[in-house]
């Protein structure tokens, strides 16, 4: 195959895995197939890739890497660790991809329209077959390394729906029915904990920059709620030798209590962040949370120390030092 101007190679391996090579010249082909025959018994076979331009073809997961191909002929290709969320419609599956701070421009999404085959079996769901093989190698789903906690069906009010949250020592990943997340933990800016006015909930809020994205809306927060009364206990994924070590006996092996004080730690460990709680202020309601609107929806402000944080349609946070006006 070609790469650029001038002649390739193209790996695949057992694992899924595909390597290209380039800087060959055009009368290197026959020495390289002549060795690949000779100490590996493989056959080097010439590809033509495909330079017409069209926008329909054939999307095939082959190992590791989303092929597309027109008239037979290989288009272009991405590697799906690149994918950081996959999503389905009714005919359509939607890529989303893991963004590069460092590049100016950069690849946010790519849609698949994939349309219903008559002769199928009818429980057949196409699309969902693409979501499923793209997600099965995507980087969401490529975890190799043991998560140091597992947090089962979180229910989150931004972006809305139940998670199962595994919190890596360089990153979040978030699965739910529909959409899955995969977050750096470098992305994570503010943490607060914020009760609710109700006095039997607790919102546990995580400032996010970039934001992550479900389609065109993006979410800077992820608003994550708790009952006040309900307990939890995990066995985290290290050692005790290991917690020590890297977290420098911050965190034990065994964690136990009231949820939302448990994933507070761990969050506040792991991400070596102090967490922010209302100040001292407290309404006539008995607790910091004032209730108001923003626009059409309800929800609650809560004077901090340094700013107010508004939860929940949409999360925000805003600095004293950003106010230039009040009435």
């Amino acid at each position: 195959m070609r790469l650029a101007n001038k002649p390739g190679l193209k790996f695949s391996l057992n694992s899924g895995i595909s390597l290209r090579f380039g800087g060959f010249s055009e009368k290197e082909y026959e020495k390289i197939k002549a060795f690949a025959s000779r100490n590996w018994n493989k056959d080097v076979v010439q590809v033509d890739q495909s330079i017409k331009g069209w926008n329909y073809g054939k999307a095939e997961v082959k190992g590791q890497v989303l092929e597309f191909e027109v008239d037979e002929k290989p288009c272009f290709e991405i590697p799906l660790s690149n994918v950081s969320n996959c999503t389905s419609g009714k005919s359509e599956a939607v890529l989303e991809f893991h963004q590069n701070d460092d590049c100016a421009v950069s690849l946010m999404e790519m849609r698949f329209h994939i349309p219903t085959d008559p002769d199928a079996d009818e429980d057949a769901d196409p699309v969902e077959e693409f979501r499923r093989a793209v997600m099965q190698y995507a980087g969401i789903e490529t975890e190799t390394d043991q998560p140091v906690a597992t947090l089962q069906q979180i229910l989150c009010t931004t972006p809305r729906g139940r998670y199962d949250i595994k919190v890596y020592q360089n990153h979040l990943s978030l699965h739910g029915k529909t959409y899955d997340y995969k977050i750096p933990i470098k992305t994570i800016m503010r943490l607060f904990l914020l009760p609710h006015k109700d006095g039997r909930h607790m919102y546990f809020v995580i400032s996010l920059n970039p934001p992550i994205r479900q389609g065109q809306t993006r979410y800077h927060f992820l608003v994550l709620e708790f009952a006040k009364d309900e307990e939890v206990e995990l066995d985290l994924g290290l050692t005790q030798e290991q917690l020590k070590e890297q977290y420098k006996g911050k965190l034990d092996k065994k964690l136990s209590g009231n949820v939302f004080e448990v994933v507070s730690k761990i969050f506040r460990v792991m991400v070596d962040m102090k967490i922010t709680v209302p100040g001292s202020f407290v309404g006539h309601s008995g607790t910091p949370a004032i209730m108001c609107a923003h626009k059409q929806a309800s929800g609650f402000l809560y004077p901090l120390e340094k700013g107010f944080v508004y939860v929940h349609k949409p999360p925000m946070y805003i600095r004293f030092e950003e106010v230039i006006f009040s009435v």
